[in-house]
């Protein structure tokens, strides 16, 4: 009988292959609790302890949502709690977060209120955060002694700012909606009267509470949200971020948003790539012009200097002394035996790189193109004016499609505006006090139809100036480049009479000093007035060294650089005596700048009327008319004598709509501060009836008309001085209460009086010629160069933003679909001057 070893006994050479299956078996069982286990713990215990706390976040989208946080700057403690929430929501709740602790050199390159705006136009939320109720002492106004350095200077601009912009929108519900509270507590302040009155009607969140919610909400995509074509004005919604003013002048441009600190400034000319090889090359003249070659010329600037000399000699110093005249002898002497001395071999300037040949080159470009290059160089204004003339590309088309050119290249590369977004855009215009109505009418055809705009504000020149400066009313006289412009404001309207246009201007002041500076044997001998860079070197030179001090008296030695593209940089030594100062009186005497026949006077004329407006001046004029003359012969019927004959029946049909008082205005004007030319005040109508009598009008009517003709041309040919044409300008308003507001408030903007001591010079020549009745009347004669200590060049287009802000516009825009339909007729209902 066989006997089996036991089961534990280990015999050699035989495997145990039971202990090998169970220890495969309990391996794979433990690795499947492990497994359970951890399942159990993802799907079960994370979720059990989220709900105990906070469910899980969303995740991250591909894009991150645009989120501005804004807040009051109470102290650091704060400030911290605000930087928490910023990074948690950048870096965990997948939004792209913008705070001004984290953008501080934009917010110093654009400014507060440029950046601010930006961000919300940009942002999908903006989450005002608002500190615990025992924290806020008032949350509307920062508590500034409680800041620490480390809080950023514009979290106390930022935060008022954001009020007055919720503010703005709350009539809208769509709008307001973008804007969200944050309260730094447990759960929500149920008190109202611990928010900001702006803010309690936006949507409210508890950080501690709400923050999942908060979270999930930012990534939700409500009703409520506004995309860019959802942004179009309606009436009762101004958004300034979406309104751009244009101030175009002869020679620089100005434009930008009305939200913009500064507008971008760049030479306005254009320069365009010839069609077809060989063609001549055309340049509109910078500083040359007509009238100055005739054979009067150089005797009327002769005789301009002498007068300047005189007034020169006449005039004390502040110390009571008479100054020592200079005579240029004594500088050229020394000037002809100066020679430039050489900076550096290679002169950093360029020529604008037309290697790709770019069919057109607009500003800074168009003014560095090399003239062998196959370009023609066009300002398209000229003294206010559409540059029309008999020249290639002095069309009308051609000057308006230059116009359309330059800004939609401004707009489009510089503001960083589609040119397809412009039909959710606005566009105010500034225009002239003495505007051409045909022009007009063109220039607002293409912004609205050409270039797209949805509305257009057209406004003047002067009257923008007072909103830009703060002043309620004010004799504006604006000294541009080419023109100087004068208008009597009174609360936001411009007097039709006082309107005056001067055909001088900067440009005459350079091309003036220029000429001096050849009677002084200038260093510089190879300057052209043809040249575009030497015409930039000479108005440099003026705005450096001329000016309006008279206690500046004897030979001074100056020293000028030259850098021009393929030369050397040179640097140059002059000596000059009163060049300086001649120079700049011009303004004073125009005959110095020895311009013959030509208009130097330009005044407001009647329309001429348009086919396209039916019911315009002419026809109200003589329905009017008409009115009068059957009132007249009932009451000759009825044996009532009238004095004064006829008149009262001319003067109504003469008088401007809306301005029934004009040609009153024009006739009280006595006393001889234009040479007894007072007839010529009435801008509004046909100019020149005031001159005559009530006799006289009763003379055959072309007799009439050509008396009235010639007297026009006699005061057109006439170049009156800066000064007498103030105080023309003042001397033509209604009242004795309107003349006395205007010599207090005499408003100078525009660049071309930027001279130093041009206040103090400006200032004694109106008290000294203003007519003695007013002295007793006027208790402080006031002229203003820089108010609020801003550069006078940009009032203007200061007060165009302004005037954007404002509620009471929002009744004189101008609507693309409106202008198709109507056209012109809308200037007449919707300008706010009478068009």
């Amino acid at each position: 009988m066989q006997i089996n070893p036991p089961a534990s006994t280990n015999i050699p050479g035989i495997v145990n292959y039971t202990s090998i299956w169970v220890a495969i078996i309990g391996g794979m069982a433990g690795l499947m609790i492990l497994i359970t286990c951890y399942i159990i713990y993802k799907y079960f215990g994370a979720n059990f302890a989220n709900s105990l706390v906070f469910k899980r976040l969303p995740t991250a989208p591909i894009v991150p949502v645009p989120v501005l946080v804004v807040y009051p700057a109470v102290n650091s403690a704060f400030q911290q709690a605000v930087v928490a929430l910023a990074e948690f929501l950048h870096g965990h709740g997948g939004c792209s977060v913008a705070v001004d602790m984290w953008q501080q050199g934009k917010i110093a390159e654009l400014g507060p209120m440029r950046w601010l705006a930006e961000k919300v136009m940009t942002a999908k939320r903006v989450l005002i955060v608002c500190p615990q109720p025992h924290l806020q002492t008032r949350a509307s106004t920062p508590n500034i002694t409680l800041q620490e350095p480390s809080i950023p200077a514009a979290a106390q601009d930022l935060y008022p700012l954001i009020l007055n912009m919720v503010a703005s929108h709350a009539k809208s519900p769509g709008d307001l909606a973008k804007f969200w509270v944050v309260q730094l507590g447990k759960q929500q302040d149920k008190k109202l009267g611990n928010l900001p009155l702006e803010l309690r009607t936006c949507k409210t969140f508890s950080l501690m509470k709400d923050l999942n919610k908060l979270c999930r909400r930012l990534h939700t995509k409500s009703k409520d949200d506004k995309t860019i074509s959802d942004l179009i004005f309606r009436p009762g919604q101004i958004q300034s971020n979406f309104i751009i003013v244009i101030h175009p002048g002869s020679r620089t441009l100005r434009i930008g948003r009305a939200t913009d600190t500064l507008p971008i400034i760049l030479p306005h000319v254009i320069a365009r790539r010839h069609k077809q090889t060989g063609q001549p090359k055309y340049e509109d003249a910078w500083l040359l012009r007509d009238g100055l070659n005739k054979t009067e010329s150089n005797e009327q600037r002769q005789n301009g200097l002498k007068m300047v000399e005189q007034a020169i000699w006449s005039k004390k110093m502040s110390n009571g002394v008479r100054r020592t005249p200079v005579s240029a002898e004594q500088a050229r002497s020394y000037n002809c035996q100066i020679r430039p001395a050489v900076l550096d071999s290679s002169s950093r300037v360029k020529w604008t790189n037309t290697a790709h040949q770019p069919p057109h080159l607009v500003g800074e470009e168009a003014v560095y193109v090399n003239p062998s290059d196959c370009y023609n160089i066009h300002w398209p204004i000229v003294r206010g004016q559409l540059n029309v003339h008999a020249g290639p590309g002095g069309s009308l088309t051609a000057v308006l499609a230059d116009l359309e050119t330059i800004w939609s290249h401004v707009i489009q590369k510089q503001l960083e505006i589609p040119l397809k977004d412009l039909k959710y855009y606005r566009c105010i215009l500034l225009v002239p006090d003495i505007y051409n109505r045909p022009h007009i009418k063109e220039v607002v055809n293409m912004l609205l139809l050409n270039m797209g705009f949805s509305a257009i504000i057209v406004h003047q020149e002067s009257v923008s100036a007072t909103f830009g400066s703060g002043c309620s009313s004010a004799c504006v006289v604006d000294v541009g480049d080419q023109k100087t412009s004068l208008c009597c404001v009174e609360d936001g309207v411009s007097h039709r009479n006082s309107r005056l246009c001067l055909a001088y201007g900067g440009s005459d002041v350079t091309r003036t000093f220029f000429w001096l500076l050849q009677r002084a044997g200038f260093p510089y001998r190879d300057c052209q007035l043809s040249s575009r860079l030497d015409c930039q070197l000479l108005q440099h030179l003026k705005e450096t060294f001329c000016h309006l001090n008279q206690d500046i008296s004897g030979l001074k030695d100056h020293e000028f650089q030259t850098r021009f593209p393929e030369a050397p940089a040179l640097l140059y030594q002059v000596r000059l005596g009163d060049e300086k100062l001649q120079a700049s009186m011009g303004l004073f005497y125009p005959t110095t700048f020895g311009i013959v026949g030509q208009k130097m006077t330009s005044l407001q004329y009647r329309s001429q009327g348009d086919s396209e407006d039916p019911h315009d001046e002419h026809y109200l004029l003589a329905t009017q008319s008409k009115q009068d003359q059957s009132s007249k012969s009932a009451a000759d019927r009825k044996g009532i004598s009238r004095p004064g004959g006829g008149l009262d029946g001319e003067m109504s049909a003469q008088g401007g709509i809306g301005e029934p008082s004009d040609l009153g205005r024009g006739c009280g004007s006595g006393g001889s501060g234009a040479g007894g030319m007072k007839g010529e005040t009435e801008f509004g109508t046909a100019q020149g009836e005031c001159l005559m009598g009530a006799g006289e009008l009763e003379e055959p009517p072309s007799a009439h008309l050509s008396r009235k003709t010639a007297i026009m041309s006699q005061f057109e040919s006439k170049a009156l001085g800066l000064d007498k044409a103030i105080l023309h300008s003042i001397d033509c308003c209604a009242s004795d209460e309107t003349k006395r507001k205007m010599y207090s408030s005499i408003l100078v903007v525009g660049g071309g009086l930027m001279f130093p001591g041009a206040q103090e010079f400006l200032l004694h020549r109106i008290i000294n010629k203003m007519p003695p009745s007013f002295r007793r009347l006027v208790d402080n004669v006031e002229v203003i160069t820089r108010p609020k200590d801003m550069d006078p060049r940009l009032i203007s287009w200061k007060g165009g933003a302004v005037l954007a802000c404002l509620d009471t516009t929002q009744e004189m825009w101008i609507h693309q679909r409106e202008w198709q339909r109507f056209g012109v007729r809308m200037l007449r209902e919707r300008a706010a001057f009478v068009w």
